[in-house]
């Protein structure tokens, strides 16, 4: 079995942009997940802590360790692959992992240059460059929708043992000192990143030597 999984700063960045910033066909999207289809960056942060919200249950913002029946951190240890994912990886990744039904399988390999080509761009215009931009958005607008989003998604970094950018923990660690971030969760961030346990790309990820993700 195989699971990937995108960092979260860049993958609800993602969702925004194709779904508000881009072609307009899309944007019910917008309205839809976020309030408004024309919602700025920071109302669809604001929207990730409604209770209830369209972010517990849409699947492009939805925290990624809820799915495969929300117990990832029990069951994570149970996948062959576990990979990070980002447009200069994934067209490789999902080849290595798809192996020889690629080079043998004409229509397995006419779809699969469809859905990743390799000029790294998705089809139908999903490329939202959003890896790109991360930086643009989350440090120029408001460093507190750095400590918003990370604290939504705080789950899917513990499970996945995801390293938040450099800069985001640099805002993350002013944010605590001016207690406007959990210390517990900025401690358990913290470990991460010291350890570097994510060392290589693709990241894998190693299970404990009890079989379980910490």
């Amino acid at each position: 079995k195989a699971l990937f999984y995108r960092e979260p700063l860049s993958r609800f960045l993602s969702a925004f942009l194709f779904s508000c910033r881009g072609e307009q066909k899309w944007r019910w999207m917008c309205a839809d997940i976020f309030g408004s289809s024309e919602a700025s960056f920071s109302a669809a942060v604001a929207t990730l802590h409604t209770v209830g919200g369209t972010a517990e249950r849409d699947e492009h913002v939805r925290p990624q360790s809820d799915f495969c029946g929300g117990r990832l951190r029990d069951t994570l240890h149970r996948y062959g692959t576990v990979v990070e994912l980002d447009p200069s990886s994934s067209r490789t990744h999902v080849r290595a992992l798809l192996g020889e039904y690629v080079a043998e399988d004409g229509a397995v390999r006419s779809a699969f240059d469809r859905l990743f080509p390799p000029d790294g761009k998705l089809q139908h215009g999903h490329d939202t460059h959003a890896h790109e931009r991360v930086y643009e958005f989350y440090s120029a607008e408001d460093p507190a929708l750095v400590g918003a989003v990370i604290d939504f998604y705080y789950r899917d970094y513990i499970v996945f043992h995801i390293e938040p950018p450099t800069f985001a923990m640099e805002i993350l660690r002013n944010l605590t000192n001016e207690d406007k971030f959990s210390k517990d969760k900025m401690r358990e961030l913290e470990k991460i990143v010291s350890t570097n346990f994510l060392l290589k790309s693709p990241k894998e990820i190693a299970p404990s030597s009890d079989g379980r993700i910490q």
